[in-house]
């Protein structure tokens, strides 16, 4: 296990003893194992100190709405076991946390806005945005061109052919929404095909006032929504492949011109695992996972299923321990005891 890694296993005790696996883990990575600053004209691909993520929406065709994301991949392997059905990991908590490089040069804002507010004024369902900002959100990804989970490096191509020229629907990773097969759609472009796509996440800081200026070094967490069961299932499908890629993206307006980020500067700009000073302080991306691994059944990871499992279920259920959330939607009910008791039948 490399040096920059922790992992914490709750229910430990016995169970690491007598030589058991731990059914629940607590897995912390405190930088990812790439980064990438996915933009079209990124000359240094998997080795910028930096990566800010901004939009081209207000500049038509050519270049995708979200035209700068940044890339997190977190290999799981060591910590969390792969190659189980998907289903076997049950999602507890996931956080990932990205720093700010840039001071006071974008407003904060904790809520998405609705597509129709970067539409033209004179398009009949353009709506006015009514806070100051845009908020920063985080998704889950997709593949393009032959590429996918096992192939994709930070320094993997950014495209191959475009859609529409320069660079539009080319990049070989994008932010990602999933339909209920699991199946990745694209988001990069939800200002040209009028959606609102569904955020993992919504960066927030308790550390700057809405609307005010984030100033740098400014930490936002991001928890990814387990409820949600097309995210949940990305998650779970991550866990079970060994490779956790997201994507994180803003709509903030490019300045400079198509497709470009030059000018005065109003987008965030965050700092990456190639930064060795950011990497000295603890400021490069981190990712925080609670996850149960196998059958629910065997509850309290003591490697047999009795009645110490029993006991344990219903402690946590009892006092709302989301450990005990086995199955969706979210939220402590009967469909949980049904899961739990199934997982016990089985062994």
């Amino acid at each position: 296990m490399s040096s920059n890694r922790t992992c914490l296993a709750l229910a430990l005790g016995a169970a690491l003893s007598s030589g058991a696996s731990a059914q629940v883990v607590e897995a912390f990575y405190d930088e990812p194992t790439g980064d990438r600053w996915m933009y079209p004209f990124n000359g240094t691909p998997g080795t910028r100190i930096f990566a800010s993520t901004f939009s081209a929406a207000a500049e038509g065709p050519g270049f995708d709405d979200r035209d700068a994301q940044f890339v997190l991949s977190f290999d799981t392997t060591d910590l969390i076991t792969p190659g189980l059905d998907a289903g076997a990991y049950q999602i507890i908590s996931a956080r990932v946390t990205a720093v700010i490089d840039n001071g006071e040069q974008f407003r904060y804002d904790p809520t998405p806005d609705s597509f129709v507010t970067f539409l033209p004024d004179t398009d009949g369902a353009y709506v006015a945005d009514d806070d100051a900002g845009r908020a920063i959100t985080i998704f889950g990804t997709g593949y393009r061109a032959g590429w996918d989970v096992f192939t994709w490096v930070e320094t993997t191509t950014f495209g191959t052919v475009a859609e529409v020229d320069p660079a539009q629907g080319m990049r070989t990773i994008y932010a990602a929404n999933f339909d209920s097969s699991g199946t990745a759609h694209d988001v990069s472009n939800n200002v040209k095909n009028r959606f609102d796509p569904r955020p993992l996440g919504v960066g927030l800081t308790d550390s700057v006032v809405v609307g005010e200026l984030v100033p740098e070094g400014t930490v936002f967490t991001f928890e990814l929504d387990r409820c949600d069961n097309a995210g949940r299932g990305f998650l779970q499908r991550s866990l079970r492949d060994g490779t956790l890629n997201l994507s994180i993206s803003s709509m903030h307006l490019a300045t400079g011109g198509m497709g470009g980020g030059t000018g005065d500067v109003t987008y965030p700009f965050f700092k990456t695992r190639d930064d060795f000073i950011a990497q000295l302080k603890g400021q490069v991306p981190t990712l925080e996972l609670v996850v149960r691994v196998g059958s629910p059944g065997n509850y309290d990871g003591m490697g047999e299923t009795d009645f110490s499992d029993v006991i344990a279920f219903l402690s946590d259920f009892g006092s709302g321990d989301p450990r005990a959330d086995l199955a969706p939607p979210c939220g402590l009910d009967f469909s949980d005891v049904l899961a739990f008791l199934t997982g016990f039948a089985g062994g």
